[in-house]
């Protein structure tokens, strides 16, 4: 029974998994039993839906909606802005917006260019029903007919004799692409407030349009948050994630744990804000989604925007810049793989927790979901579809302790290998990358790859002169690594600089010194040998 309830959640489809996650308070209430998330409760509606293309220019239909105890309070022109500005200054046009850009600007950027998406306004129009006839019993998303569906055929009807829907129909296959509902009054994800609808990316009845258009699939997100003219971005991009590109959330939908934490759109990033979310670097702060996360290189990869360059054998330099990645796959198995890109210091990353970086994911594509959090130890058939590797070590990302630190990125002077922590094996212990030189310049990184080739790092002392070191080969085992210093004993879990570097070659050690020149005489594998005056980089 167990075997079948977790094959059933690893192929949970992605129905179930479309809506927004809540802001740090409502999660943090969820944690604690007062709430719990919603999961959708009806059927999906309707017949099988295409995949959109995700290259070139697009309508999208956005129908403004309200209700007899629930009117509007923003005027059409805020939507206007939120959707199709350029070069607006939200922050002096609307002074408690915490937006940067528009949704379509938003687009643009993350797409670099490649994707160009414009949206038609309509509204508002005053519903049949009441907003809490539509929110019934789950926020929106319990048994038709009182739920969000119900209220997306209803918006429908009432815009028929004014939307010419054929105009939405991008490829000329019968059907309205991307039908989108902003909703009068709050957003449940916000506050956790039960009497509001839970934005979310789903399905309806198909309906047919006096067009002869097929309407299927929507999104829904709401007016403001707690006042006229607050309402962000973050929610439009991330249910746009869902409706455009038919994206999975890459947070836990259970809340056992952080997914991809604040580092990518379809994770908590789409609460990330023009101001930091960050007090002093640790403690999280809730943000509004004002400046969203871009979308992670594997969101990219799977729309068909980026196309990673693959690594062929674990050796040679790479060059990262923006718009490209690495791609490092399982040799007996496809579907899993390392992605590696380079973060860049942007608007939409400026205010993580460090901006500028490699950013390394562990990908199983066999999965659909982030709900099973894997760390050293577990069942390592259980793990997340995409997976950060943590630089430091700790997945407190798994561990449902934080949404992300600077500790998360590898910079200068790091490694990742089958010998660092965390290492670059496979879910099934297969030995994977063996990544030992990162150089991080303006606007790229420079990594070098060697397979063999083993980075041992310390951590500088005060008061050493210098280090020590014994290296041992005991049979097939890796070398033991004993360091004694002149000042106070190294703690091994704070190793950082690099000290030097060795390979195994016909059971001999190859030797290089910090500054790069050859110890001669390598010591043969059984042997414990010596060092001396092997410097710390200070």
């Amino acid at each position: 029974m167990k075997k079948l309830f977790v094959l059933w959640l690893l192929c949970i489809p992605a129905i179930f998994l479309a809506i927004m996650p809540p802001r740090t308070p409502v999660e943090e209430r969820i944690a604690r039993g007062e709430l719990s998330i919603p999961i959708l409760t009806a059927e999906e509606r309707g017949e099988a839906y295409h995949t959109p293309r995700a290259v070139g220019s697009f309508r999208a239909v956005v129908l403004l909606v309200d209700f007899s105890d629930q009117p509007a309070k923003v005027d059409t022109s805020f939507f206007h802005d939120l959707f199709l500005g350029r070069g607006v200054d939200f922050k002096a046009k609307y002074p408690i917006s915490t937006n940067l850009k528009s949704v379509q600007e938003y687009y643009e950027f993350v797409s670099d260019g490649q994707y160009q998406i414009t949206f038609d306004i309509y509204g508002w129009f005053r519903l049949p029903e009441t907003y809490a006839y539509y929110i019934g019993s789950n926020t929106g998303l319990g048994s038709y007919p009182r739920n969000a569906q119900r209220m997306t055929e209803d918006a429908v009807d009432m815009a028929d004799s004014v939307v010419d829907f054929s105009k939405y129909d991008n490829d000329g296959d019968g059907w309205v692409d991307f039908l989108l509902i902003v909703h009068a009054g709050s957003g449940a994800e916000f506050e956790g407030d039960k009497n509001q609808i839970w934005s979310h990316q789903w399905t309806m009845s198909t309906t047919k349009t006096k067009d002869g258009k097929i309407l299927y699939r929507y999104c829904t997100q709401p007016e403001y948050w707690l006042q006229k003219d607050d309402m962000t971005i973050g929610v439009y991009v991330h249910e746009l994630g869902h409706l455009l590109f038919n994206l999975p959330d890459l947070y836990d939908i259970y809340q056992n744990s952080k997914g991809i934490g604040y580092w990518g759109l379809m994770g908590s990033g789409s609460w990330n804000d023009s101001e930091s979310i960050f007090d002093r670097g640790s403690r999280e702060v809730s943000g509004y989604g004002g400046a969203p996360a871009e979308l992670t290189a594997w969101s990219k990869y799977k729309i068909g925007w980026l196309k990673p360059t693959e690594i062929l054998a674990n050796e040679g330099e790479y060059t990262l810049t923006r718009g490209t990645a690495l791609k490092y796959t399982h040799p007996n198995n496809p579907q899993e793989y390392f992605l590696i890109e380079y973060k860049e210091d942007n608007s939409y990353n400026r205010n993580m927790p460090s901006c500028e970086g490699l950013m390394i994911y562990h990908i199983d594509d066999g999965y659909s979901n982030n709900v099973f959090p894997w760390v050293p130890g577990d069942d390592p058939d259980l793990h997340y579809h995409v997976a950060i590797e943590q630089k430091d070590g700790l997945w407190e990302l798994e561990r449902n302790l934080n949404r992300g630190t600077s500790d998360d990125l590898f910079f200068e002077g790091d490694a990742f290998s089958s010998i660092t922590l965390p290492t670059s094996h496979f879910y099934d212990g297969r030995k994977g990358l063996s990544l030992i030189q990162i150089v991080i310049e303006s606007d790229r990184a420079v990594i070098s790859l060697n397979e063999g080739t083993f980075v041992y790092f310390l951590m500088p002392i005060p008061g050493t002169e210098y280090y020590d070191v014994f290296i041992k080969k005991d049979r097939d085992a890796l070398p033991a690594v004993i360091v004694s210093t002149t000042g106070e004993r190294p703690a091994v879990t704070r190793i950082r600089e690099s000290v030097f570097r060795f390979r195994i070659f016909r059971e001999q050690y190859a030797f290089t010194r910090v500054d790069g020149t050859p110890l001669k005489n390598a010591p043969r594998a059984t042997d414990a040998t010596l060092f001396q005056n092997l410097r710390a980089v200070e």
